[in-house]
Protein backbone atom coordinates (compact mmCIF):
# COMPACT_ATOMS: atom_id res chain seq x y z
CA UNK A 1 0.00 0.00 0.00
CA UNK A 2 2.95 2.35 0.49
CA UNK A 3 4.78 1.71 -2.78
CA UNK A 4 7.92 2.44 -0.76
CA UNK A 5 9.95 -0.41 0.69
CA UNK A 6 11.51 1.68 3.45
CA UNK A 7 8.15 3.13 4.53
CA UNK A 8 6.67 -0.39 4.51
CA UNK A 9 9.47 -1.63 6.77
CA UNK A 10 8.85 1.24 9.17
CA UNK A 11 5.14 0.42 9.21
CA UNK A 12 5.87 -3.24 9.96
CA UNK A 13 8.06 -2.15 12.85
CA UNK A 14 5.43 0.30 14.14
CA UNK A 15 2.67 -2.33 13.87
CA UNK A 16 4.74 -4.90 15.74
CA UNK A 17 5.43 -2.46 18.57
CA UNK A 18 1.82 -1.25 18.69
CA UNK A 19 0.49 -4.79 18.89
CA UNK A 20 2.94 -5.64 21.67
CA UNK A 21 1.93 -2.53 23.61
CA UNK A 22 -1.79 -3.18 23.16
CA UNK A 23 -1.79 -7.00 23.47
CA UNK A 24 -3.42 -6.82 26.90
CA UNK A 25 -6.29 -4.76 25.49
CA UNK A 26 -7.16 -7.32 22.78
CA UNK A 27 -10.71 -8.50 23.58
CA UNK A 28 -10.90 -11.56 21.28
CA UNK A 29 -14.10 -10.19 19.71
CA UNK A 30 -12.37 -10.55 16.35
CA UNK A 31 -9.57 -12.80 15.16
CA UNK A 32 -5.99 -11.85 15.85
CA UNK A 33 -5.38 -11.69 12.09
CA UNK A 34 -8.20 -9.19 11.63
CA UNK A 35 -6.79 -7.03 14.42
CA UNK A 36 -3.35 -7.22 12.79
CA UNK A 37 -4.74 -6.15 9.40
CA UNK A 38 -6.69 -3.33 11.03
CA UNK A 39 -3.62 -1.97 12.86
CA UNK A 40 -1.54 -2.29 9.68
CA UNK A 41 -4.20 -0.62 7.55
CA UNK A 42 -4.43 2.28 9.98
CA UNK A 43 -0.65 2.74 9.88
CA UNK A 44 -0.76 2.66 6.05
CA UNK A 45 -3.50 5.29 6.07
CA UNK A 46 -1.43 7.46 8.42
CA UNK A 47 1.52 7.13 6.06
CA UNK A 48 -0.67 7.98 3.05
CA UNK A 49 -1.87 11.15 4.79
CA UNK A 50 1.73 12.16 5.53
CA UNK A 51 2.75 11.42 1.95
CA UNK A 52 -0.16 13.35 0.47
CA UNK A 53 0.82 16.41 2.49
CA UNK A 54 4.31 16.10 1.03
CA UNK A 55 3.00 15.46 -2.49
CA UNK A 56 4.12 11.81 -2.66
CA UNK A 57 1.96 9.43 -4.71
CA UNK A 58 0.82 6.22 -2.98
CA UNK A 59 0.30 2.97 -4.86
CA UNK A 60 -0.15 -0.73 -4.39
CA UNK A 61 3.10 -2.57 -3.90
CA UNK A 62 3.41 -5.81 -5.84
CA UNK A 63 3.28 -8.89 -3.68
CA UNK A 64 5.25 -11.88 -4.90
CA UNK A 65 3.66 -15.32 -4.79
CA UNK A 66 5.27 -18.64 -3.98
CA UNK A 67 8.58 -19.38 -5.63
CA UNK A 68 8.08 -21.50 -8.71
CA UNK A 69 10.08 -24.66 -9.31
CA UNK A 70 11.52 -23.21 -12.48
CA UNK A 71 12.72 -19.62 -12.39
CA UNK A 72 11.47 -17.38 -15.23
CA UNK A 73 13.96 -16.24 -17.81
CA UNK A 74 15.11 -12.63 -18.20
CA UNK A 75 12.48 -11.77 -20.83
CA UNK A 76 9.63 -13.18 -18.73
CA UNK A 77 10.95 -11.30 -15.70
CA UNK A 78 11.03 -7.97 -17.56
CA UNK A 79 7.59 -8.48 -19.10
CA UNK A 80 6.11 -9.50 -15.75
CA UNK A 81 7.70 -6.49 -14.05
CA UNK A 82 6.34 -4.11 -16.70
CA UNK A 83 2.85 -5.60 -16.34
CA UNK A 84 2.98 -5.23 -12.56
CA UNK A 85 4.13 -1.61 -12.91
CA UNK A 86 1.26 -0.81 -15.29
CA UNK A 87 -1.29 -2.39 -13.00
CA UNK A 88 0.24 -0.76 -9.90
CA UNK A 89 0.07 2.64 -11.59
CA UNK A 90 -3.62 2.19 -12.41
CA UNK A 91 -4.42 0.93 -8.90
CA UNK A 92 -2.46 3.83 -7.39
CA UNK A 93 -4.90 6.24 -9.10
CA UNK A 94 -7.86 4.76 -7.22
CA UNK A 95 -9.35 6.46 -4.17
CA UNK A 96 -8.13 5.09 -0.83
CA UNK A 97 -11.18 2.93 -0.05
CA UNK A 98 -10.90 1.17 -3.40
CA UNK A 99 -7.13 0.64 -3.06
CA UNK A 100 -7.66 -0.80 0.42
CA UNK A 101 -10.20 -3.44 -0.65
CA UNK A 102 -8.02 -4.44 -3.60
CA UNK A 103 -4.96 -4.78 -1.35
CA UNK A 104 -6.85 -6.71 1.33
CA UNK A 105 -8.51 -9.02 -1.20
CA UNK A 106 -5.70 -9.70 -3.65
CA UNK A 107 -2.46 -8.92 -1.80
CA UNK A 108 -3.55 -10.17 1.64
CA UNK A 109 -5.99 -12.80 0.36
CA UNK A 110 -8.75 -11.94 2.83
CA UNK A 111 -12.35 -13.03 2.35
CA UNK A 112 -15.12 -10.46 2.00
CA UNK A 113 -16.15 -11.10 5.61
CA UNK A 114 -12.58 -10.66 6.86
CA UNK A 115 -12.23 -7.43 4.90
CA UNK A 116 -15.55 -6.20 6.30
CA UNK A 117 -14.40 -6.95 9.83
CA UNK A 118 -11.06 -5.24 9.19
CA UNK A 119 -12.65 -2.11 7.71
CA UNK A 120 -15.58 -2.07 10.10
CA UNK A 121 -18.24 -2.12 7.39
CA UNK A 122 -20.81 -4.61 6.05
CA UNK A 123 -19.55 -7.30 3.66
CA UNK A 124 -22.01 -5.93 1.07
CA UNK A 125 -20.07 -2.66 1.15
CA UNK A 126 -16.86 -4.60 0.59
CA UNK A 127 -18.37 -6.35 -2.43
CA UNK A 128 -19.65 -3.05 -3.80
CA UNK A 129 -16.31 -1.26 -3.32
CA UNK A 130 -14.39 -4.13 -4.86
CA UNK A 131 -16.76 -4.29 -7.83
CA UNK A 132 -16.46 -0.53 -8.43
CA UNK A 133 -12.67 -0.66 -8.01
CA UNK A 134 -12.22 -3.51 -10.47
CA UNK A 135 -14.58 -1.86 -12.96
CA UNK A 136 -12.59 1.39 -12.69
CA UNK A 137 -9.29 -0.48 -13.13
CA UNK A 138 -10.69 -2.21 -16.22
CA UNK A 139 -11.94 1.07 -17.67
CA UNK A 140 -8.60 2.78 -17.06
CA UNK A 141 -6.64 -0.09 -18.60
CA UNK A 142 -8.95 -0.02 -21.62
CA UNK A 143 -8.48 3.76 -21.95
CA UNK A 144 -4.73 3.16 -22.00
CA UNK A 145 -5.23 0.67 -24.80
CA UNK A 146 -4.27 -2.28 -22.63
CA UNK A 147 -6.08 -5.59 -22.91
CA UNK A 148 -5.66 -8.73 -20.81
CA UNK A 149 -3.38 -10.03 -23.56
CA UNK A 150 -1.12 -6.94 -23.50
CA UNK A 151 -1.22 -6.59 -19.74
Amino acid sequence: MTNDGQAAQEIVHDVFLAMLREAGAFRFEASLATWHYRVTLNRCRDQARKDSRRGVSVGLETVEGDVMDEAPGPLETVVSSERAERLDAVVAELPGEMREVIALRFAAGLSYDEIAETLGCPSGSVASRLHRALRRVGERLEALGLTPETL
